[in-house]
């Protein structure tokens, strides 16, 4: 079940505990003594089609099978990116990347990676060159390129979880918003940003602001026009799906 923040004091002192705990899963995983690993499964719309549901009912099985819920714990979340991979998952903080896993495979993933501490090779990324496996997504081609800036927490972070959003740094923006700014203030920060509306006509969302608080209606209401316009496009799904408390801030 989602936790919920119900005032910045909260909101801070979840960070801080947030902060501690990465902190020490950074030295442990440094010094290679992981004591659990979050094996996480894509579930956006591409490998949830290709049974990733699936996927994580035979890994939670598994790991209760082997009474190991003190060494593993299954997190779903959004899309990862490479959907014709699908299913995929990440095992951190290793940071191994699997892809095309069936329920079968899932089971082989808790016995030889978590129990044993082996990588299931034939499940890795293959090298299209050298047909070498690649373990660690971020040597991976599709990957290495990459620079997320609007989807950079998709398939990183429960979107379910509040507290997961806090551990990357979130809503501190908010929390400074409304402990050490003015709405005016507020607006003037995001017309310097340039941030701008992305369906095509790119009108100045500062302007939009700035509009409707001169506005003297009430109530004022935000509304998230998630609209894909691009057939086949699905970047605002995929935020919607898998980091959804970056919208709401």
């Amino acid at each position: 079940m989602t936790s919920r923040i119900n005032s910045l004091n909260e909101l801070q002192e979840v960070k801080k505990r947030q902060a501690e705990l990465m902190a020490l899963r950074l030295d442990s995983s440094k010094k290679q003594k992981i004591e659990k690993r979050e094996i996480l499964v894509c579930v956006g719309g591409g490998c949830l089609a290709s049974g990733a549901l699936d996927i994580c009912k035979a890994l939670r099985e598994s790991i209760a099978a082997h009474k190991i819920e003190n060494l593993a714990v299954v997190v779903e979340t959004g899309c990862m990116g490479p959907c014709a991979a699908g299913p995929v998952a990440r095992v951190m903080p290793d940071n191994v990347f699997y892809q095309g896993i069936t329920p079968d495979d899932a089971v082989e993933i808790i016995e030889k990676h978590i129990v044993e501490g082996n990588l299931v090779t034939r499940l890795l990324h293959h090298d299209s060159e050298s047909g070498r496996p690649v373990a660690e997504m971020d040597n991976i081609g599709y990957f290495k390129k990459q620079t997320r800036i609007a989807l950079e927490r998709c398939g990183t972070v429960d979107p379910f979880e509040i507290n997961e959003y806090i551990a990357v740094d979130g809503y501190q923006g908010l929390a400074k918003a409304i402990t050490a700014l003015k709405p005016s203030d507020i607006i003037e920060t995001v017309l310097a940003s340039g941030l701008r509306g992305r369906g095509g006509g790119g009108f100045p969302t500062g302007l939009k602001w700035k509009f409707t608080a001169a506005s003297p209606e009430t109530p004022k209401n935000v509304v998230c026009n998630a609209d894909e316009g691009d057939p086949g496009a699905f970047m605002d799904r995929s935020m919607l799906e898998g980091d959804p408390h970056s919208i709401i801030e």
